[in-house]
């Protein structure tokens, strides 16, 4: 419980807490001994008669209720004694306890989980009670935590280039640690090798975690098979941590019951405050006053104080918390993420009332969790606070089904009927309500769907109603025809635009505008694939409603405008971070409590034979005439410059590592940080700041470091200062290089640097090994990959064009590239898609440029930017 607030900020537990919830657990299955109820014998009733009729019924009466009260006492104490088991009976008994109570925990917390949080609290326990069981050993979870890589694996075989990559293979070579997958002749390694094409047919398979491995392993266990999904098929961890926490803790620690305020209120007490995290769509208030009501308090007999915080009424819930913690009513506090200069109060004002509260008094906080900007780690309340609430996060659904019900359901008839187009204004309010469902759903598919996550909310579609309704009735008014295009700004750039701050991100919810929110409405037009506007002259605001139910497709990324490819990145990038988070709340090492210094004398030796000397800077600028300070060749030094402080950086801090473990320096924060990034293949931060953006574990990070280096030495040899061929993604500033070849074509024809650009011609060579020479204009580059779609590639002279991704190829390479540089008069962008490049597929803040790709000849450009089509510098 203690380790959840490395998560989240909300997820924050006392003892007290964790006491109380064991403590109502265990009474749950306490054993008494049973009650024997004591029937009269039949002398017993004839002595009583003849009482009754000797008149000293009354005095006998007086005497048996005096019995009968020790009788009762003495019952009560029998009840409370516990019964004594021993052998099996014993051995139950604590099963059960056992059981019981982390079942008790575990629903505790996951009442105040985020949806997205729960698979990942879940695997935690069950993987934490199995080591603890002995039935999984630590150093096995430890790996499977991690997936390193052998840093001394052999080459990869050829029969599996097609399928697996060298990172893959170098993990695969770690997993032969464990014995399951190291037996002599069938190592895992040599069965991929020896059955290439049964290992390739599983590695296709939809549904791997749940399809048969190849004959070698076969017989692998539950959890082991966990290992080969995490390195070759890390889309599918998500669902195979499902079936194995079902299958180790049961069905209940999977599925969760549907939200019971009455069974909260039955666990609080007087100083346990119920916290409500807000969300999208739900709101805690109509429960909440469905239970008080039940217990007779209403807001309208004074026992139910609901505030919705703001400004000035700071002194009305200190009031009201006091009021009621005398009278034992309920006070409910709305929105206190927003007082966050008052919380303090609040918190003082909740210790102060323990000392007269009554016990029928309850207290109910709301509040929105951290907004992204912020991230999940944000101090939003007060620890003390967080502590001692009973925590609720009751998440509407997120499917794009579920988010367009409870977009429609904002509306009603009467807004309909407000408006003097009702035609008009029911087609397009069908479609706005399917564009705010379409970008609140559309962040789950990570960077490719937004590079941010931005907080679009239940206001920005109520108040683009309410603005459609004006324009329309204006519109109207007037006898003119609607301005979409007007309605398209207000919706895109000022609405929903105004959260967003990535320029391709908005280009993005402008498509869909374009796409949705157009005359075509009115002719049955289809919204998305599977789904068509309805006929807005048939149909009134039920009849929308029930369209909704019954007619609207399965979810599938097409209705995003994005192929299956992205669910599959979605899943992929899910499953790595179920691990990360693992990774991170567990501490360095989920096997040991700290991480041994001495262990990291092999990297440290490893890596320090590997790294490159530094370039000598002065040797390559002595081989320069002045004439030779072109554009491309400073380019080149500034890369190199930069080249050398990073190399000198890694070997300085991998020296004092390494004297450190040897005792001639003191161990520093910044040396167990470092040995810590090494054992856990991590690059660390010092030279992260000094690098690029990389998502790489430390040894493909590394091994990308030496061909940056490579290509350098040969650069820097070249006294043009340009090569057949430059690897792009290899240079620290890539922007410098593209920036180089407008400043040389501006200089070569005379022209104002900023009317210069760029333009690609993609060429028919994918191996930049097959270059012959220089281009007669511009450079040739390559290292770039495809994210949202594919490349066909032309034929003979015949440049290609971006085609729809193929399944499962998330990152097909690019060809070769020629870069030149023209007017901006003379560029041309028929038929071409405006392409961004990003260094990584993280997006946002990576960006580099703009590039023209070329499309087929009937192709629209709109279906690319709502795929998120882009290029990209690594494939990681």
């Amino acid at each position: 419980m203690m380790e959840l607030c490395k998560m989240h900020s909300f997820y924050k537990y006392s003892l007290d807490a964790f006491v109380m919830v064991v403590t109502r657990a265990i009474t749950l299955v306490t054993l008494r001994k049973v009650k024997e109820k004591r029937i009269p014998t039949t002398e017993q009733m004839d002595v009583e008669g003849d009482l009754k009729e000797d008149g000293l019924q009354e005095q006998v009466s007086q005497d048996d209720a005096g019995a009968d009260a020790v009788a009762k006492s003495e019952e009560e104490e029998e009840e409370e004694e516990i019964v004594e088991l021993t052998g099996q009976e014993l051995t139950n008994r604590v099963k059960q306890l056992e059981g019981v109570v982390t079942f008790a925990v575990f629903a505790y917390l996951r009442r105040g989980l985020l949806d997205a949080d729960k698979l990942t609290v879940a695997s935690m326990l069950a993987l934490k009670i199995l080591v603890r069981s002995g039935e999984v050993h630590p150093e096995e979870l430890n790996i499977l935590i991690r997936a390193p890589v052998d840093p001394l694996a052999s080459p990869m075989p050829d029969t599996t280039r097609s399928w697996l990559t060298e990172h893959q293979w170098a993990q695969l070579k770690t997993l032969e640690q464990i014995s399951v997958f190291k037996t002599g002749s069938n190592a895992l390694t040599s069965t991929l090798e020896q059955d290439s094409l049964g290992w390739k047919r599983w590695f296709a398979e939809e549904k791997a975690e749940a399809a048969d491995l190849p004959r070698a392993c076969r017989e692998l266990s539950a959890f082991h098979r966990l290992f080969l999904l995490r390195v070759l098929r890390p889309d599918r961890i998500g669902s195979a941590l499902t079936h194995f926490v079902q299958a180790n803790l049961g069905q209940e620690f999977v599925e969760q019951s549907p939200f019971d305020m009455n069974q909260v209120y039955e666990e609080s007490t007087c100083l346990t405050p119920i916290f409500f995290v807000l969300f999208p769509g739900t709101d805690p208030t109509p429960v909440i006053e469905a239970t008080a009501a039940e217990l007779g308090l209403t807001q309208a007999a004074g026992s139910l104080h609901n505030i919705s915080m703001g400004q000035g009424q700071e002194n009305v819930a200190i009031n009201a918390i006091n009021k009621c913690a005398r009278d034992g009513h309920w006070v409910v506090l709305q929105n206190i993420h927003l007082m966050q200069e008052w919380l303090k109060q609040l918190e003082r004002s909740l210790e102060l009332i323990e000392e007269f509260v009554h016990p029928n008094f309850r207290c109910i906080l709301t509040s929105e969790p951290p907004s992204a900007l912020q991230g999940p780690l944000w101090p939003l309340l007060p620890e003390a606070i967080l502590q001692k609430c009973i925590k609720i996060a009751d998440e509407a659904p997120t499917d794009l089904k579920s988010n367009l019900r409870r977009s429609y359901a904002k509306f009603s008839q009467d807004q309909v009927d407000a408006c003097h187009k009702p035609r008009e204004y029911k087609a397009t309010l069908f479609a706005l309500c399917f564009f705010h469902a379409l970008v609140l759903g559309r962040i789950k598919f990570g960077p490719q769907g937004w590079s941010k996550k931005y907080p679009f909310n239940d206001g920005d579609l109520t108040i683009c109603a309410q603005v459609l309704c004006n324009y329309l009735n204006n519109s109207e008014k007037i006898g003119s025809e609607v301005p979409w295009p007007d309605i398209r700004y207000i919706f895109g750039e000022i609405m929903y635009g105004g959260h967003i701050t990535d320029q391709w991100d908005r280009r993005v919810c402008n498509t869909y505008l374009v796409t949705l929110v157009i005359p075509e409405l009115l002719s049955n037009m289809s919204l998305a694939p599977g789904l068509k506007s309805p006929d807005a002259s048939k149909m009134e605001y039920a009849s929308y409603q029930k369209y909704i139910e019954e007619r609207f497709p399965a979810e599938m990324p097409q209705l995003f405008g994005l192929h299956p490819n992205a669910e599959i990145g979605f899943l992929t990038s899910q499953g790595i971070n179920i691990f990360k988070t693992v990774q991170m709340v567990s501490g360095a090492d989920s096997g040991a409590a700290t991480v041994d210094l001495l262990a990291c004398i092999p990297l440290i030796a490893k890596y320090k034979d590997e790294l490159p000397p530094d370039l000598d800077m002065p040797e390559i600028r002595g081989r320069l005439r002045e004439e030779d300070y072109t554009p491309y060749v400073i380019t080149s030094l500034q890369e190199s410059d930069r080249m050398n402080v990073l190399v000198g950086m890694i070997r300085n801090s991998l020296t004092e590592l390494e004297l450190g473990i040897s005792g001639a320096l003191n161990i520093t924060e910044g040396m167990e940080a470092l040995s810590t990034s090494l054992q856990l293949n991590r690059v660390n931060d010092s030279w992260q700041k000094l690098a690029y953006p990389s998502l790489k574990p430390l040894s493909g990070w590394f091994a990308d470091l030496l061909s940056r280096m490579e290509q350098l030495v040969e650069w820097t040899n070249e006294r043009s200062g340009l090569l057949k061929s430059i690897w792009i993604s290899g240079l620290f500033n890539p922007m410098a290089f593209l920036t180089a070849v407008m400043q040389v074509t501006a200089r070569n024809k005379q022209l104002p640097l900023d009317y210069m650009t760029n333009r690609a011609t993609i060429l028919n060579i994918l191996d930049s090994t097959d270059i012959v020479g220089l281009p007669v204009n511009g450079v040739h580059i390559h290292g770039l990959f495809l994210e949202g779609a594919s490349w066909e590639e032309g034929k003979g002279d015949d440049e290609g064009y971006i085609s729809d991704s193929k399944m499962k190829e998330l990152h097909p390479e690019m060809p070769v590239i020629n870069i030149f540089s023209v007017h901006i008069n003379e560029m041309s962008w028929d038929n071409m898609y405006h392409c961004p490049v990003f260094i990584t597929p993280e997006r946002g803040a990576t960006y580099v440029t703009q590039v023209n790709v070329r499309m087929d000849p009937d192709d629209d450009e709109k279906r690319w930017i709502l795929a998120g089509a882009a290029l990209v510098m690594t494939d990681d």
